[in-house]
């Protein structure tokens, strides 16, 4: 694995926007590559956006009416599209957010599908699997959590009534519930939930990465 360079200096916010608290850092190449655009200038990030969801592999005894032949070995895997979230219901709910680069952005206003609503939409629930990993786009990036945290959570299509910017980690950005506030969790440009029966302690890379980013 080769060392990864060291992240440009945050993009300074601009005062006329109601988000001019949130600082934002620049795009990935990464994920600037997968939303069709370079940097953040992708004419409409959400087309090339999907979400992939998987859970552990069902048997016969686990009551689960589905189709043997869709099943695969290890995991039972759905694609989501922004369509298919915008389709579902909505929540909004307003909060702080502080960074560990010693800011808070107050009072935004958020707006998207609550994750326990997603899973029972798209895998019909989550058998008796307990633990869940966030990723994002970056290929890096990943933060585990107890699935019932993760079920509380919200996966933010909207910021301020607007689409969220690429910049503050759209298409879509997880924005945990109160008690799993800490910066980390909240994890930008998501790509993939995989829920797991065992904590995926080795794959939970997300407070490492924040960290050095402060460190450097």
């Amino acid at each position: 694995m080769t060392d990864t360079p060291p992240e440009p200096d945050p993009v300074a916010p601009s005062d006329s926007d109601a988000t001019a608290d949130l600082v934002s850092h620049p795009v990935p190449d990464a994920v600037s590559e997968a939303l069709g655009g370079a940097g953040q200038s992708a004419a409409d990030p959400t087309a090339e956006w999907t979400l992939r969801i998987t859970t552990p592999a069902t048997d016969a005894d686990s009551g689960r009416d589905s189709d043997p032949s869709d099943r695969t070995t290890d995991a039972e895997s759905v694609t989501v599209t922004y369509g298919d979230l915008a389709a579902l219901p909505h929540e909004t709910f307003s909060g702080d957010f502080s960074c560990l680069e010693g800011w808070t952005a107050t009072d935004l206003t958020w707006r998207g599908v609550r994750i326990g609503r997603l899973l029972a939409a798209t895998v019909g629930g989550t058998h008796e699997a307990g633990h869940a990993l966030v990723r994002a786009m970056d290929g890096e990036y990943a933060c585990a959590f107890p699935l019932d945290r993760l079920s509380e959570s919200v996966l933010a299509l909207e910021l301020e009534g607007e689409p969220l910017p690429v910049e503050h980690g759209g298409p879509a950005r997880l924005v945990p519930p109160g008690e799993d506030a800490d910066c980390w969790r909240s994890v930008k440009w998501v790509a993939a939930i995989e829920v797991t029966a065992e904590p995926p302690t080795e794959a939970d890379t997300a407070r490492e990465i924040a960290l050095s980013r402060v460190d450097d």
